[in-house]
């Protein structure tokens, strides 16, 4: 699958109706969504952020060729509606973003994805997210085309003004569930999305690659998740695997010798079974399974009363995993 090189327009609109989409098998003429769009995560019209102390744009990036191509994202969640997505994004070079969607996509997308990025504007005619009037264009421009239901946000601090008023977008996120369209906005270790309110998420997803590993390795953990039950919200973690012909997808994975070590470290730190069972996205019978028939058995810990002390063993367990006992 070939890209072409982006061209600069002479305004925010003609870039967005100018700009080439990453080739797609066929452009539907309505893609207006049902009300769910991804199983068990995703509804149209919700406001979603994914909140990445590191990994967001890969996260982002699967997200949108999983909504686009109809497939499973994050290797677990399938979109049951697949509509065009709408990528615009600063964080990092066009190219670099572009080849990170293309890898990820298998060349049978059932509906286009368009990336804009800053390089795509001067700094002259950069649009202004907080602008009523280009919110406008904008919003009057995806719901004329009624192809891109998703709008994707990622890295987009030189489209803010210096001082964001939060009235400003959350008429931003209005707009766009008046229409019913879907903004999933990339908070990248706190930085680069637009600030949305805590009363205008549906969901927040906190993700973050794990240290110690060769592959990429994210976890993920829902911090809030407004239509999803309580057994829908366990922290999973994904692996990011290279396939033939230089594409890359990701798949579950399965880390428990990894929160094994991760317990007790959190139990060391004096963290109860239920928030340790939260963090680690097992149950508490598991966490207290693994306490009282691998660690104490082991000698990776020895109890003190009520008090768990770290062995020489354990201490060689933390550091194979590029755990400190001390958080």
């Amino acid at each position: 699958m070939k890209t072409q090189p982006f061209t600069s327009y002479a305004s925010p609109i003609d870039v967005l109706e100018k700009t080439p989409e990453i080739q797609t098998r066929q452009t539907p003429g309505d893609t207006k969504s049902p009300l769910c769009l991804v199983k068990d995560l995703i509804w149209q019209g919700q406001t979603i952020q994914i909140e990445a102390e590191s990994g967001g744009t890969w996260i982002a990036c699967d997200i949108a060729q999983g909504i686009a191509g109809g497939k499973k994202l994050l290797s677990r969640f399938q979109c049951l509606s697949p509509t065009g997505v709408l990528f615009l994004q600063g964080g990092m070079p066009h190219a670099h973003i572009l080849d990170r969607i293309v890898r990820l996509t298998d060349g049978n997308n059932v509906c286009p994805i368009k990336v804009i990025s800053s390089e795509h504007f001067t700094s002259d005619d950069r649009p202004d997210l907080c602008d009523e009037v280009f919110q406008d264009e904008m919003f009057s421009w995806l719901a004329d085309s009624n192809v891109y239901r998703v709008l994707i946000l990622d890295g987009v601090s030189d489209l803010l003004p210096d001082k964001v008023e939060p009235k400003q977008i959350a008429r931003l996120i209005t707009l766009f569930r008046s229409n019913s369209l879907t903004v999933i906005s990339v908070k990248s270790k706190g930085e680069g999305s637009i600030p949305i309110p805590w009363s205008k998420t549906d969901t927040i997803l906190n993700v973050k690659a794990l240290d110690g590993f060769d592959d990429l390795i994210i976890r993920c953990s829902f911090e809030k998740a407004r239509n999803l039950k309580r057994d829908q919200q366990k922290t999973f973690f994904i692996k990011l695997e290279e396939l033939d012909g230089g594409k890359v997808a990701f798949t579950e994975c399965v880390l428990d010798e990894f929160l094994k070590a991760k317990t007790v470290q959190l139990v060391l730190n004096n963290w109860p079974q239920t928030k340790i069972a939260r963090e680690t996205g097992k149950d508490q019978s598991t966490i207290s399974r693994w306490l009282n028939n691998w660690a104490l058995p082991n000698s990776i810990l020895v109890k003190d009363g009520r008090k768990y002390l770290l062995t020489e063993a354990g201490r060689k367990l933390l550091k194979d995993h590029n755990l400190d006992p001390e958080m």
